[in-house]
């Protein structure tokens, strides 16, 4: 590609030179270097826009659109796709314009957007259709429809909108059929994947039977392939599906084969990971030999009238300074590679272990209830097995609850004090009308739109839904206060209510705090009580969020 770039400089080819510097964007990308690959795609947009040759402009915008999305950038990919399709459009490029049309799919579902998501893909697969394209590709775009109704099912699922959800799961159903149907006869690679999703699907929608029988085939397939993403998927599916059947031991063992997969593909991607800065580290360092190698021929041819005493001293200062300074600079880049590692893993643990404590103890509790009502049911216990009922529905509430809370929470979207704000209002809202007391919310315009860490606004949220909570449950109030103010460059949250008050020093000496106290010291805040007997409370947490 570099030697066609350079024929067609030479040849003054302008259209031409901007296709080859397109394909030379594109081997940069794949290779990783991506300074060069941006750095290249500027070059073939000026060279494409100044010769005017459409196509090639458009494939320059489709290409920054794959850049942008590798960077999570979705608001930059979509908008270079986006042009990518206006000018493919009237070329009849229609190839082009299904792969487009497949990647606004994929960020407008990475983006939650599933209507949108949707449409992108009907779109891509209908022009695939229409192109009469391999069956693999069909496959692959079915799947992708299948996934996003399975998404806006389970939304559905979770504010309990059942027959939406079911209308949801029934067209996911459909496409993931039609996949498996062209993928049996052209993308054999991926159809352990669509099996093992139809298994997980039918979990969801109780048919355990055609659940197992779909996740087993795709064990089978999946252990041909050595495909240990598949198998890790396929074995939690197989865990639920044998825990709704009342099959503790085999949900259990199945349970264990996902979390050994699990590790093994985190284990994998660890060393690649390590073999990654082995490599890069082993390059800088051949790439500072060279610099130091350089520096010391020029200095020498500099310094060769000088006195050799001279010339060796500031030779051995300089080779000194640049070891130091590459080494230096290589530990800062290493450091800071690691510590961003570090906290994606804390974040992936603390999420895993939230999920398993709070979602997996209520599902094993639900589990336990389902078992014990049908037990119930054969001995005819009517008033017990109303209680059981009562109990899983009080318990599945609480769940759907539970994982609102912790998709909102990491989702960056949401990362806003104003965002913040709002959804604790809609929580103190829904909480203060059961005991019919009025709610006020104030925050200053100026400090709405700050942009909270994931860690800071978790917390804060968590601490501020405990205060709100306490008020209702206690202090017989008629008016509850959410208040955010900015004191002395912090930011002060305040739960406040007109109710009966506490005493201070004895609430301080019991266990009623302790959650709040924690989440204060966890983001390094300040916990301020105030409160006088029949004079209302206020609990606060004052912190540094900038």
């Amino acid at each position: 590609m570099h030697k066609a770039a350079g024929f067609f400089e030479e040849a003054g080819n302008k259209a031409y030179l901007g296709v080859a510097y397109n394909g030379l964007a594109a081997t940069h990308f794949m290779e990783d270097n991506y300074p060069a690959t941006l750095e290249t795609l500027y070059k073939a947009l000026k060279l494409n826009t100044e010769s005017g040759y459409k196509f090639g402009l458009a494939h320059c915008y489709f290409v920054f659109g794959i850049y942008y999305t590798a960077w999570k950038n979705f608001k930059e990919a979509d908008e270079n796709f986006q042009k990518a399709i206006n000018l493919f459009q009237p070329l009849g490029e229609k190839h082009s314009l299904s792969h487009c049309f497949s990647y606004k799919g994929d960020i407008a579902l990475e983006s939650g957007k599933y209507q949108e998501a949707l449409e992108n893909f009907t779109t891509a697969k209908n022009i695939s259709m229409e192109l009469g394209s391999p069956g693999w590709i069909h496959s692959l775009f079915y799947g992708s429809v299948a996934s996003v109704y399975e998404k806006q099912g389970d939304s559905a699922m979770i504010f309990l909108n059942i027959k939406s959800a079911n209308e949801k799961y029934r067209a996911a159903e459909k496409n993931y059929l039609a996949a498996t149907t062209y993928a049996k006869t052209d993308d054999t690679l991926n159809l352990p994947y669509w099996y093992s999703s139809i298994g997980g699907l039918y979990c969801k929608i109780g048919k355990i039977t055609e659940a197992k029988k779909y996740l087993v085939e795709s064990i089978r397939l999946a252990r041909t392939l050595n495909s240990i993403e598949i198998l890790k998927t396929a074995y939690l599916h197989l865990s639920f599906t044998d825990s709704i059947g009342g099959n503790f031991k085999q949900a259990y063992d199945n349970f264990k084969k996902h979390i050994y997969y699990r590790d093994s593909l985190f284990n994998e991607e660890s060393i690649r990971k390590t073999e990654g800065y082995k490599m890069q580290y082993q390059f800088e360092i051949k790439e500072e030999q060279i610099k130091l190698l350089s520096a010391e021929n020029k200095l020498k041819t500099v310094l060769a009238s000088r006195q050799k005493q001279q010339k060796n001293f500031a030779l051995t200062a300089i080779v000194a300074i640049l070891l130091f300074g590459g080494f230096g600079f290589y530990r800062y880049r290493r450091s800071k590679k690691l510590q961003s590692q570090r906290a994606i893993l804390s974040e992936r643990l603390r999420i895993s272990s939230e999920l398993h404590d709070e979602v997996g103890a209520t599902l094993s509790g639900i589990a336990m209830y389902s078992h014990l009502t049908k037990e119930q049911m054969k001995s005819g216990q009517t008033a017990e097995i109303e209680k059981s009922l009562n109990v899983m529905q009080q318990s599945s509430v609480k769940m759907v609850d539970k994982l609102s809370d912790i998709v909102w929470l990491i989702n960056p979207e949401q990362d806003s004090l104003k965002k913040l704000v709002t959804r604790l209002e809609e929580y103190a809202t829904d909480m203060a009308a059961i005991k019919n007391m009025q709610v006020k919310i104030s925050v200053p315009e100026k400090i709405a739109d700050i942009n909270l860490p994931v860690e800071n606004r978790r917390n804060i949220y968590l601490f501020c839904k405990e205060a709100i909570n306490n008020a209702v449950k206690y202090s017989n109030a008629s008016l509850l206060e959410l208040t955010v103010k900015e004191v002395n460059g912090k930011v002060k949250f305040s739960v406040s209510d007109n109710g009966k008050g506490f005493d201070a020093v004895m609430v301080r000496r019991g266990n009623g705090l302790e959650n709040m106290q924690k989440r204060a010291d966890e983001i390094g805040a300040k916990l301020i009580l105030q409160s006088k007997e029949k004079g209302g409370a206020s609990v606060c947490l004052q912190c540094k969020i900038t």
